[in-house]
Formats: structure tokens, C-alpha cells, sequence
């Protein structure tokens, strides 16, 4: 009985005698066109029980050169939509999502070397806005966001984390890096008219982090990548003073991602 190659399979595999673009091949993962949104979908693929998708739209574009030839990145960012109205669905757990497909430059056109269609990020069924590319290592290309969620006063966020391996593989990690709960320490306010140690200790409780990603490219690489320094600001309590920490990821082999040491405040 002859076997039918997948769709996704057939784009690896035929190279550059199908000779079709970008655009194109993109289609091919997000099949459908929603005409009011102007954007396009896999139906199939998300949320058939609620009738939800992810419109998804060209949101970045880069290219570089490196050792085997001009690589074209292309990011892909969708929100949720109900199928029927094309309306946004903004419910609270529903994540949003990007894509990102990387191609060569071939003779004819570009041939796709490695593609992550579906990378769930941010809640509201938005995504991320800002996605800053990224050098993670010698022709190791890739993107990273920002994503938060709060919750009942106490508000939480990680970096997104999604890189081109050079090869035939994308990566996507998270690390954590926010923390408040100055927020929730609001209600402190309800201690004031109880001993100045109730509203105090109250007060004590708060707290900010947050943390910022700067590639280290001078530094020793491991398997090619660099290590990623991530530099947290924070305050707790009453303090006003902001406190610098610096803390350094490094890429473990063994494990296919960045750790971070013990130290870290956000794991």
C-alpha cells in the first residue's frame, strides 16, 4: 500500500523543485483565510469545541547571512477569534500565538529549513507585541518576548524564548523573570486603623523583580550558543532602594535548553 507523505513532510523533502515562496509555504500550515480579519488560520488545529482560532499575521521579517548561505526568518503573531463573527475572543486563559519559519536561499527561490507553527504565548488570547531578534550563538538566529499574566492581585511574567538551531530545528523556551505583589499589598490599607505592626508587616509582604535578557556574545559559547545574562532590579516591603542581581544562563546540552543557577529568583 503506498504511503501518503504529510503536507508538512512533502515541504522538507521536495526542496527547491516545488519552487514556491514563503508566503506559500506558510500557507500550507495555516490553511484557511478569515476575510474580515484579513489574516489566516488552521481550523482544524485549535479549539474546534469552542469555535476559536488564532488569526495569524506577518508581524517581523529578517534576514542574514551566515555560513550556509542567506536565511530568511519569518515571525508569525496570532489573537483568538470566534470562526463565525471574526471578533476577538479575550478570554482569560486563552493564549495567544506566533509561528516562526525559517527558509534558505535556494536557486528558484527559498527552501524551508526549519519551522515551530504553533508557540502558545500571553493570555487574553493576545500575544506578545514585542519580539526583539535575537544573535543566540554563530548563525543561531531567534526571537524573544515578554509575557505576564495576573492573578488576584499577584502579577507574574516570563521571557519567550524561541531560536533557529542553524540546522533543522526551532527551540522554545520560557524563564522566568517578574514578580509583583504590590498590587495585592493594596489592601494593606484595611490594617491602618490596626497596630502600626499588623500594617507593617502588611506592608512588608510586597514586592517587585523583574528581569531583563542581554545575549552575551563575547562569552564562552557552549555547542555554539552563547550564554544569556539576565540582569533583576528589585524592591520589597517599604524599601524603596532597587537591589542589582546578575545572573547568568548557560545552554546544557544534555537537557536541550538554558539553566539558570539555584540562585535564580524566578525558577
Amino acid at each position: 500500500m503506498k504511503k501518503i507523505m504529510p503536507a508538512a513532510a512533502m515541504l522538507f523533502a521536495c526542496g527547491t523543485l516545488c519552487a514556491q515562496t514563503p508566503a506559500q509555504i506558510v500557507a500550507q500550515y495555516y490553511p484557511q483565510y478569515a476575510d474580515k480579519a484579513h489574516c489566516r488560520f488552521n481550523r482544524k488545529a485549535y479549539h474546534q469545541e469552542s469555535d476559536v482560532y488564532h488569526c495569524m499575521k506577518q508581524v517581523r521579517m529578517e534576514t542574514r547571512r551566515t555560513a550556509q548561505g542567506k536565511l530568511l526568518y519569518l515571525l508569525f503573531a496570532g489573537r483568538t477569534l470566534y470562526a463565525d463573527s471574526q471578533k476577538p475572543s479575550r478570554q482569560h486563559p486563552d493564549k495567544g500565538l506566533a509561528g516562526l519559519f525559517v527558509f534558505k536561499k535556494a536557486a528558484g527561490g527559498w527552501k524551508l529549513l526549519a519551522a515551530q507553527p504553533e508557540i502558545g504565548a500571553d493570555t487574553f488570547g493576545e500575544p506578545p507585541r514585542h519580539w526583539r531578534f535575537e544573535q543566540f550563538g554563530k548563525d543561531k538566529w531567534g526571537f524573544v518576548a515578554e509575557e505576564s499574566e495576573t492573578a488576584q492581585g499577584y502579577r507574574y511574567g516570563r521571557l519567550v524564548l524561541a531560536y533557529h538551531d542553524g540546522g533543522g530545528k526551532i527551540s522554545e523556551q520560557r524563564i522566568g523573570n517578574l514578580s509583583d505583589t504590590e498590587e495585592w499589598a493594596a489592601h494593606c490599607e484595611t490594617e491602618e486603623n490596626k497596630p502600626a505592626a499588623e500594617f507593617e508587616k502588611c506592608m512588608r509582604s510586597a514586592g517587585y523583580a523583574h528581569g531583563t535578557l542581554r545575549v552575551q556574545k563575547h562569552g564562552k559559547a557552549t555547542v555554539g550558543r552563547y550564554p544569556l545574562l539576565i540582569t533583576v532590579n528589585s524592591r520589597e516591603g517599604l524599601e524603596k532602594q532597587i537591589k542589582t542581581a546578575r545572573y547568568v544562563a548557560r545552554y546544557n546540552t544534555a537537557k536541550g535548553r538554558y539553566l539558570l543557577p539555584a540562585t535564580y529568583p524566578f525558577q
